[in-house]
């Protein structure tokens, strides 16, 4: 399943109030839809076929903080066989777990990355920690006998 396009519809932040003391973050993902694209020009072979899976992206400050939402969709491609497998077993509520988490995990770093500068725009930390550099222990010098 090679993805081959990811497109945002909808961006949006609202900062309720200043964040302090005790504060939850929740991250969610959800693919809402999965349909076969028609409107796909990427030079596509006769029998593969262009997905499109819609998607919401999440990020809710607890208690009453802040609200960051992502709308949009990711395209891959898939065998004409598979992909209507695809789309008849996500209309019956069954989705291949693995599809769903690399969907969801390439949607996660999509997303992560376009939230933080939103953030940072109105104030809020980080949704998730970033990683600190830290100063190396220094390693004794010595002679071993």
């Amino acid at each position: 399943m090679p993805i081959v396009g990811f497109h945002l519809n909808k961006v949006s932040i609202e900062k309720k109030k200043i964040p302090e003391g005790n504060m939850n973050v929740d991250i969610n993902v959800n693919i809402t839809n999965v349909e076969e694209e028609k409107d796909v020009e990427i030079g596509l072979a006769k029998d593969r076929v262009a997905l499109k899976y819609n998607f919401d992206f999440k990020i809710d400050y607890t208690p009453e903080i802040a609200t960051v939402t992502f709308k949009g969709h990711v395209l891959a491609v898939e065998d004409e066989k598979t992909a209507k497998e695809i789309i008849k077993d996500f209309k019956k509520g069954t989705f291949d777990e693995d599809i769903d988490m690399k969907l969801k995990n390439f949607i996660w770093v999509k997303c992560t990355a376009k939230a933080f500068s939103l953030e940072e725009d109105v104030g809020l930390p980080p949704h998730v920690p970033l990683p600190k550099l830290a100063k190396q222990p220094q390693q004794q010098q010595g002679f071993v006998g």
